[in-house]
């Protein structure tokens, strides 16, 4: 779950469009690659600039390095002197700069939405991002589409199965966290899906991942839809699994990714969707709208900030989260009266105060979409305790996303040893050491990490899992 401000800590996703065409004035020095690294929330990003003269034009490709390796080229670059201008209207963003005499330095202001100070220096060559675990053909197992066709009210989704070339055991499905994700839930170019639906395809696991609605080459709208929306897809997905005679008798279940999660909890409880088994990584089991706050509490403590400033930070966020839950999408008509009753409580002299003093500046970015109001609302007791399914919950312990240890003990008080002896339904909670929320090996457990750490999914995580479906439970 996720980035900027109150949307950062609420979707897990960071959606930065870097966009580009040429045209220019001659300069010299200029030429080559620029790099630097924005602070853009609770992530880190290296930009990189590569400019490039062709006949006297100057052409600008901007490079987000740990999201894409696709260049976009600018749409207007004007040298003058020592300064550089570049825009970037497709994205609403630009560049305005002032390299020094030596040329290996261009510090300047990079903007969109926000506006980011930036010192770029030279370097050589595009930074090399290494994804080891990626897999790539062949693969040594069958690869297929998988559509879910359209009916009346639900968008066609498409997606992937993939089939052991051994004998078939189990059928899993992937459901993504939150964010507008494709099939491989791609995260810093980390293609998590894809990588954990390789390794259990090769261990006997017939897998099944899709684009979200409105995403990829699935149609209908992604803004539009809520929590509930995308379990109502992930069902037509299960369902449709179930009704494939190549998986009869097999046990088919659901695997889920952060919100994934939440939504395989949802359907745990569905009498109809039925799954043979739900697997939990780093899923949400605490009512939701307290795990945004907690998130915020998390991250600025593994940031290293002071006591005074994590409080000022969840107070803000609470406030926030208690108008969604109160007014929904009307939240933004009824913020000036409640802004202006709260902030006659706070000390002006306070860290708080500081905080939120331009806090004006930025409420319109407060996305009072569907999915957010209908977000901060779910409490996912209500669900787990309708379950009937076996469970594997995994966490990491440096998840400051969804905190390990917390909705470790809420699903043990949900689901007690004599309520699972009555439903003959099992449960196993594993824990791993220094693990983020994308399990991946880390220090701190910050999104900024994630870009930077070669590993994409670790390899005893993915082991377990795999082990666990095929029936050590």
């Amino acid at each position: 779950m996720q980035h900027r401000k109150i949307v950062t800590t609420i979707r897990n996703c960071i959606l930065f469009a870097i966009c580009s065409f040429p045209f220019g004035l001659q300069a010299q020095g200029i030429g080559g690659y620029w790099i630097d690294t924005l602070q853009m929330g609770y992530y880190q990003l290296r930009l990189v600039i590569h400019i490039t003269e062709q006949e006297n034009l100057y052409h600008a490709d901007l490079y987000s390095v740990d999201q894409t390796d696709i260049p976009i080229a600018a749409d207007k670059i004007k040298l003058t002197g020592d300064s550089v201008y570049i825009n970037y209207t497709a994205i609403n963003a630009k560049f305005k700069g002032v390299y020094n005499d030596s040329a290996d330095e261009i510090s300047g202001i990079f903007k969109q939405g926000d506006t980011f100070k930036t010192k770029f220096r030279r370097l050589t060559s595009l930074p090399v991002v290494e994804r080891p675990q990626t897999p790539y053909p062949p693969y040594g197992y069958q690869e297929e589409e998988w559509t879910v066709s359209a009916t009346k009210n639900m968008p066609e989704l498409k997606g992937t199965l993939t089939i052991p070339s051994q004998k078939c055991r189990a059928v899993a499905v992937l459901i993504a966290g939150s964010g507008p994700n494709a099939r491989n839930e791609v995260i810093m170019r980390h293609e998590v899906f894809k990588v954990l639906a390789d390794r259990l395809t090769k261990s006997g696991i017939a897998v099944i991942r899709y684009d979200k609605r409105g995403v990829g080459e699935s149609k209908g709208e992604y803004a539009a839809a809520t929590t509930f929306d995308f379990a109502a897809d992930a069902k037509r997905v299960l369902l449709q699994a179930k009704k494939d005679k190549r998986f009869k008798g097999l046990p088919i279940g659901l695997i889920g990714h952060s919100e994934g999660g939440l939504i395989a909890e949802i359907l745990a409880a569905d009498k109809q969707a039925a799954p043979d088994y739900i697997v939990l990584m780093a899923a949400p089991v605490q009512q939701c709208g307290e795990l945004l706050t907690d998130q915020v509490g998390l991250i600025m403590q593994a940031s290293g900030k002071s006591e005074e400033e994590v409080k000022a930070a969840v107070s803000q966020q609470q406030f926030v989260i208690n108008m969604l839950q109160k007014y929904g999408e009307k939240t933004l008509d009824f913020f000036d009266t409640e802004w202006e009753q709260y902030k006659n409580q706070l000390d002006t002299n306070g860290k708080e105060w500081q905080l939120w003093k331009d806090f004006n500046k930025w409420k319109a970015l407060l996305p009072a979409y569907p999915w957010l109001c209908s977000f901060v609302n779910i409490n996912p007791e209500k669900y787990i305790k309708q379950s009937q399914c076996d469970i594997l919950f995994m966490g990491g312990d440096k998840d400051v996303q969804v905190p390990a240890a917390k909705n470790a003990d809420l699903l043990y008080q949900y689901l007690p040893e004599d309520v699972l002896l009555k439903k003959k339904q099992k449960l196993r909670v594993i824990v791993y050491v220094d693990k983020n929320h994308l399990f991946q090996t880390c220090t701190t457990g910050l999104p900024r990490e994630y870009a930077f750490i070669s590993e994409t999914l670790d390899e005893d995580v993915m082991y377990a899992i795999g082990k666990w479906i095929l029936g050590e439970r």
